[in-house]
């Protein structure tokens, strides 16, 4: 990817600018949907997307589909995790202990965190208050 960006970079022009435009805006919502396939890709798996009537699509595509469709709804959430996420990262391996715990443990409850966030405010999850008023 940063190939191209360099690429585009050097060609120059009017029409130069504006391919590295549209290919920065690519790279960018390509690293937010990024965020989000962990999480769902387990999601689906578990059958969370399912109703009793139908199961949900499973793969590769519909957890791309789902993270296009999250980032869609909530572009400025997903702008914001997505720097906690890269500076924890880089934070994590410049630490020469436990680096590769800190990075993929933690990486991995952000998104967690992040994806139930907004799974709970397009309400494919229910709420625990929900669910414990349901119980009483």
């Amino acid at each position: 990817a940063v190939l191209n960006g360099v690429f585009y970079i050097r060609l120059g022009g009017r029409f130069g600018q504006v391919v590295l435009i549209l290919w920065f805006l690519a790279v960018l919502l390509w690293a937010m949907m990024a965020l989000y396939h962990g999480p769902l890709l387990i999601a689906q798996e578990s059958g969370l997307f399912d109703t009793p009537e139908k199961r949900a699509k499973r793969g590769a595509k519909a957890v791309i589909r789902r993270s296009f469709f999250l980032v869609l709804g909530e572009p400025l959430y997903s702008l914001c995790v997505l720097p906690a996420v890269l500076i924890w990262g880089a934070l994590a391996l410049m630490s020469a202990a436990g680096a590769a715990l800190l990075l993929l443990g933690t990486l991995c409850v952000l998104t967690t965190v992040a994806t139930r966030a907004l799974l709970l405010r397009y309400e494919v999850l229910p709420r625990s208050d929900d669910a414990s008023s349901k119980e009483m």
